[in-house]
């Protein structure tokens, strides 16, 4: 206060926003009356000398400093009346046409601080309505500290459950490339470990945690438990991450394998505390597993699936082979396809048993391990043969022959593929260019090319 007196006294200078901003910032941080303490008079004082008496318009750091010390003083109806001020001064601004770009720049940050300042004060409901009302009808985009403020005091509610609130909030965070932090994390497992316990209390079932072998826990014909839906979640929270950084390609691989181990901390808690996963849990983990590239992980889930009683399903298998193309290895990829085709369980009702039928996006992952192999091969002679496969492949599926179930593969969805289409005419022209063949094998392979390159899906 001394330093603004002097500033607006003694020198040629002159107070702007950020010197009241700052300034108010400030209050309520100390047990002090003088620092107003539990009393928000004094920054509402700086508020309206900044724009009466100076003539300085509040942007939206003004505002979320206003806002916060409202929330450490108890006071969320101040709060709110705070941001509707805001707002008004907002739509005023822009029916003038008056409006910098910039001047609400960091309006998210007086919604996040309103949010805070509710949740705190247990106005969770209110607290949840500034949060979707930001973002459908004012445009505002809810960050990574609006969406901590209201998880943290969702998750501390001990009046209501709000778990399935804090799980919205987790879905949109994977929308928009937010990654949760390690605090939300730990709060959600314990959340989700807490409603695990009730659930099974409930239904009369004794927990054992168990970490290792899980065989003969079938788990068909119970009703899914809601704490599986914070686990699930969690899993693919750890997959669904947009990796943001300028060294993506540097970053990824890394970030991956990070999220791999976190994947697998967060199942282990999933069984120690009796919720027995379901099939869409595991293909949660087998997501973690493809994006790491790691075969021997997908192998030990694709066993556990087994040993649960679970059957695969199509995401299951497209993991699996999404996992051998992050790896370059076609030949797992194969295996997989195999493995799939013939797969049973060991449960003794034989109507769960569901044969898997392959369809064009399980054929575009084949063909993308067999490129992916082949572009980093070293060997010619291997090269030709993954190009040879890829070649072969996409002529089994034209042909509709039963060998792998090319038969069931729609050609007219795939000839839409474009991606998938432009690998097989590179593979079509790898092999006329290097592979010595009869001229009637060439005029074949020309022609397949030729039909390929007039593809709508080609076409600019």
């Amino acid at each position: 206060m001394e330093a603004l007196s002097h500033l607006k006294t003694n020198t040629h200078l002159k107070p702007d926003a950020r010197t009241y901003t700052s300034l108010i910032s400030t209050v309520a941080r100390r047990d002090t009356l003088a620092s107003g303490s539990k009393d928000p008079d004094l920054a509402f004082t700086l508020f309206d000398e900044m724009i009466y008496e100076c003539g300085i318009q509040p942007n939206g750091m003004t505002y979320c400093a206003l806002i916060d010390v409202c929330g450490r003083c108890g006071r969320s109806d101040l709060a709110l009346k705070v941001l509707r001020m805001m707002l008004r001064q907002r739509e005023v601004k822009k029916q003038s046409h008056f409006a910098s770009d910039n001047e609400f720049e960091h309006e998210v940050g007086a919604w996040s601080a309103a949010i805070n300042a509710c949740g705190k004060a247990g106005r969770l409901d209110t607290a949840i309505r500034i949060f979707h009302s930001m973002r459908s009808k004012f445009g505002v985009k809810p960050n990574i500290i609006t969406c901590g403020c209201l998880m943290d005091c969702l998750l501390k509610s001990k009046k209501t459950n709000y778990l399935e609130e804090a799980l919205n909030i987790l879905v949109y965070m994977q929308e928009e490339g937010l990654e949760p932090s390690e605090v939300m994390y730990t709060s959600l497992i314990t959340s989700a470990g807490r409603l695990a316990r009730t659930e099974n209390k409930k239904r009369g079932e004794l927990v054992l945690t168990d970490f290792g072998d899980r065989t003969q826990r079938n788990t068909q014909g119970k009703m899914r438990m809601k704490a599986l839906d914070v686990y699930e979640e969690l899993l693919l929270s750890l997959t669904n991450i947009k990796h943001q950084s300028k060294n993506k390609l540097k970053t990824k691989t890394s970030d991956a394998s990070n999220n791999l181990i976190k994947a697998f901390l967060v199942f282990q808690e999933m069984t120690a505390t009796g919720a027995d996963p379901d099939i869409a849990c595991y293909n949660a983990l087998l997501r973690a597993c493809a994006e790491a590239g790691d075969i021997p992980k997908l192998r030990e889930v694709m066993w556990r699936i087994k040993s649960d009683g679970l059957i695969p399903n199509e995401n299951s298998w497209k993991e699996c082979l999404r996992g051998s193309v992050k790896a370059k290895e076609s030949k797992i990829a194969e295996e997989f396809w195999d493995t799939a085709l013939n797969y049973k369980s060991d449960d003794a009702d034989d109507r769960y048993n569901a044969n898997w039928v392959p369809n064009v996006d399980s054929f575009v992952l084949l063909i993308a391990s067999y490129t992916a192999q082949a572009t980093h091969e070293n060997s010619f002679e291997m090269k030709l043969c993954l190009y040879r496969n890829i070649v072969n492949s996409y002529l089994a599926v034209f042909e509709s022959r039963e060998e792998k179930g090319f038969n069931c593969i729609d050609i007219n969805l795939l000839h839409q593929r474009k991606r998938c289409m432009t690998m097989i005419l590179r593979a079509i022209n790898f092999q006329i260019e290097h592979e010595f063949m009869s001229e009637e094998d060439m005029y074949r392979l020309s022609a397949l090319a030729d039909e390929i390159n007039d593809l709508d899906c080609l076409q600019f």
